[in-house]
């Protein structure tokens, strides 16, 4: 994580739990499942900005039933 730990002047286990803190749930019900995360915090969104990336999506998996 060196590349990380540089671009954002935090170290690897400071990044990796503000980031594992990021909630993502996963709902069931008779119309299908699905995924949600949360919105990122201001330190969350900080670590993300300064390694380039986009934050993850509200919705990453929908799955309906048919």
């Amino acid at each position: 994580m060196p590349i990380a730990e540089n671009q954002t002047g935090d170290t690897g286990r400071n990044l990796r739990r503000e980031i594992e803190r990021l909630p993502r749930g996963r709902f069931r019900g008779s119309a299908g499942i699905v995924e949600k995360t949360s919105e990122p915090t201001a330190a969350q969104r900080r670590i993300l900005r300064a390694l380039s990336l986009e934050p993850p999506p509200a919705f990453p998996a929908v799955d309906l039933a048919a």
